[in-house]
């Protein structure tokens, strides 16, 4: 098979999708004849069959996995959001040809009732596209997870990656790694005590993800002694939470829980306590650290992102570990206790939060 044979391999309206066979002419015919077969597979992914150019795409990701490097990955994000499209297109041909409601549930279920062959006339590039998008995603993370530009030239797509999750079989991995938090400087505050910390946060998905890790921290710091809070520590939830842990192990069964208190500057009320209730107990939630959002959520005085930290915890939290389950192999989260803040500046700090909240 030529380059040229296999530009136009599987083009026809019959095609089987097949990974396997498609890898193989890859690797056995296709870059057999081609001197720099992954760069020019790279640069020429946009004139492939959609199908055939994902299952490419999951070829160039393991081989970044091994560590190449080169500028022409640069042209993954761009092939991502060109198959992302296609899927889209595809799935607003469909609901159109079907008149069907904008129903998710109702979407997926009429998509799995159809054959190959009607999908493939509705919008063959569409389907194709649709078809390997598994595969497209497997090296699209390869190579994004690795090189923060690549990553935040996706930023744009968060919301088309977690629409298509709704009916490619949920693989929402893209729209995980657009919430990867990249390196945010944070200020630990507990106002009671009038003690801070300056601290680093980097590639960390989630607040429950980001609670956890800090209670690690400031157990490995003695911090939490400091704060007069009983921690039972878990090493197996530690190195979990940091994509180190040893699966030959039984993973525990038990989620992770708070030993604090988790707020945003909005909780101080200038008293020493924090407060996230409103009148009738209801959360304030400005004041409230969600755990299922992302570390950029939570709001910044100047360069620093200020979480507040009380020893009550009330209403008691906890969350699953799968909160914990980083998005790539690649990534290690990581919370870091730069310093302590001295004194006198953590009371500057918490007078400029009441003034601030106080307007």
């Amino acid at each position: 098979m030529d380059i040229k044979d296999f530009e136009s391999y599987g083009k026809e309206a019959t095609f089987i999708f097949d990974s396997d066979s498609v890898e193989n002419a890859i690797l056995n015919e296709y870059w057999e004849n081609i001197d720099d077969p992954v760069n020019f597979s790279i640069e020429r992914l946009s004139i492939f069959d959609p199908y055939k150019a994902c299952v490419l795409c999951r070829v160039i990701g393991a081989v970044v996995e091994y560590g190449f490097e080169s500028p022409t990955l640069d042209l993954i994000p761009e092939f991502c959001e060109k198959i992302t499209d296609l899927c889209l297109g595809f799935i607003d041909d469909f609901c159109k040809i079907k008149c069907l409601p904008d129903d998710e549930e109702a979407i997926a279920e009429a998509l799995s009732a159809c054959e190959h062959n009607e999908l493939m006339e509705i919008n063959p590039d569409g389907h194709r596209a649709c078809m390997g998008y598994y595969d497209m995603i497997r090296g699209v993370m390869a190579v994004i997870i690795r090189n923060r530009k690549r990553l935040d030239a996706l930023a744009g797509y968060f919301d088309k990656f977690n629409r298509l999750a709704n009916f490619l079989d949920k693989f929402n991995y893209l729209a995980r790694a657009l919430s990867l938090c990249d390196c945010e400087k944070i200020i630990v505050i507990n106002p009671e005590m009038q003690k801070g910390w300056e601290c680093t946060a980097r590639d960390i998905e989630n607040n429950f993800c980001l609670m956890s890790l800090l209670q690690f921290s400031f157990h490995h710091k003695g911090i939490l002694k400091e704060l007069k809070v009983q921690y039972q520590y878990n090493e197996d939830k530690d190195l979990y939470a940091h994509n180190r842990f040893d699966f030959n192990k039984e993973l525990p069964s038990d989620g992770e829980k708070a030993v604090l208190g988790f707020y945003t500057y909005y909780a101080y009320k200038g008293d020493g306590i924090c407060n996230a209730f409103l009148e009738g107990n209801k959360i304030d939630t400005d004041a409230w650290i969600w755990g299922e959002m992302p570390v950029t959520s939570i709001p910044k005085i100047g360069d620093y992102r200020i979480i507040l930290v009380d020893k009550k915890v009330y209403p008691a939290r906890s969350w699953d570990l799968g909160f914990l389950s980083p998005v790539h192999p690649a990534i290690n989260p990581e919370f870091e206790v730069v310093k302590n803040i001295e004194k006198n500046e953590v009371i500057d700090l918490l007078k400029k939060i009441y003034d601030k909240n106080s307007k």
